[in-house]
């Protein structure tokens, strides 16, 4: 009756495995990790560019409001 053991792989301790899935799981978590920093930058920046093309919007329609209230009519 086969149960499920391997014959053609060494033996190996089950500490070693678990140390090696813990390598590779903290070196994954350190890429999603680079990853998500890099994408929150981007958002930040996309966020900051919005922002100052909001103001200079809001800039300009206060130049025009002012223009049109303090135009001197000759």
């Amino acid at each position: 009756m086969d149960q499920g053991t391997d014959t053609k792989s060494p033996p190996t301790n089950r500490s070693e495995v678990i140390e090696k899935r813990m390598a590779m799981l903290a070196a994954l978590f350190d890429k999603l990790n680079e990853e998500a920093s890099a994408e929150q930058q981007i958002v930040k920046e996309n966020n900051k560019e919005s922002f100052l093309q909001r103001e200079g919007i809001k800039f300009k329609i206060r130049q025009a409001v002012a223009g049109i209230f303090f135009h001197r009519v000759e």
